[in-house]
């Protein structure tokens, strides 16, 4: 709700400086509870359901994007990126619309009636899609992890969702999938960078094994140094004004890893990138591993 609304046109801009003006921060504090310090995301008015553009092209490998309220609100790009790659390696790709939010955020605050009811609005197109043969993806760990872990356990008598979890992929095991299927382009140009490579908690807990970390060592030239620690940002945990400042202890361990010679910090779950970058001493970007292998295929 808060997505829709602050992407508007006219109150996006509004919105964004106030999240970048220090006497606006404080403000928010006082009034929200965010604390002045946190990073908090962009909105953009360009939505992943407005910059996504259909393809009639038709493959045996079918993907349906659950584009997450973050990618449709705050990081649409990085969400056309895992769009292009998979297109890149001939895969069939369309978008979900009109889908309801995962439920995490709900879950984590203990009102499970909430996740219970945005579950059964968003399993009526879900499974449709599951019978009609697409695979689905989110590029959000813990939107993957609700629909295949925490869902099934939820609402276990429901047979649709335990067909959903079955069909739901993280971004990079589904690559893995693609390489395994002999679908899979691994003809990467060279990329000369050192990156920190933050293992994402909801990634490590599916127990799908190192996929990112697997696909990332292909990429020629490219130094990865893994951090796997939890990065402390945890949704609402790093940026309510009662848990920041644990958050940054948490966190901090991963931050100090970046050293002179890092040119990014990367993760699969972009909030928690964008946290380790934002607390680390270094000025330092952080972008998702995918757009990392769009940029390998030079796309």
């Amino acid at each position: 709700k808060v997505g829709s609304v602050a992407s508007m046109p006219v109150i996006s801009p509004i919105v964004n400086w106030s999240n970048s003006n220090k006497t606006m921060r404080k403000v928010t504090e006082k009034v929200l509870g965010v604390h002045v310090d946190a990073v908090v995301p962009k909105y953009h008015t360009k939505k992943l359901s407005k910059i996504f553009v259909e393809d009639n092209s038709t493959s045996k490998f079918k993907v349906a994007i659950f584009g997450t309220c973050y990618g449709e609100y705050n990081d649409p790009q990085t969400v056309i990126d895992l769009v292009d790659v998979l297109r890149h390696n001939g895969v069939e790709v369309k978008l979900i619309k009109k889908t309801q939010c995962c439920g995490m955020p709900k879950m984590e605050l203990g009102d499970l009636e909430a996740v219970v009811k945005y579950a059964n609005e968003n399993i009526t197109p879900l499974i449709k899609l599951v019978n009609d043969g697409y695979k689905l993806i989110a590029p959000i760990p813990s939107c993957v992890l609700m629909f295949k872990n925490e869902l099934p356990m939820i609402i276990s008598e429901n047979e649709d969702i335990m067909a959903i979890s079955k069909a739901f992929y993280d971004p990079f095991e589904y690559l893995s999938f693609l390489k395994e299927s002999n679908q899979f382009d691994g003809n990467f140009k060279p990329i000369d960078k050192e990156v920190l490579y933050q293992i994402a908690c909801h990634q490590r807990v599916q127990n799908i094994g190192s996929h990112t970390k697997r696909i990332l060592g292909l990429i020629p030239d490219l130094d990865v140094n893994i951090a796997e620690r939890c990065s402390g940002h945890d949704g609402t945990y790093g940026v309510r004004k009662d848990t920041h400042t644990y958050s940054v202890q948490i966190g901090m361990p991963v931050a100090k890893k970046i050293t002179d010679t890092t040119d990014l910090v990367v993760s699969d779950c972009v909030m928690a990138g964008n946290h380790v970058a934002h607390i680390a001493t270094q000025d330092i970007e952080s972008i998702h591993p995918i757009s990392l292998v769009k940029m390998a295929y030079g796309l």
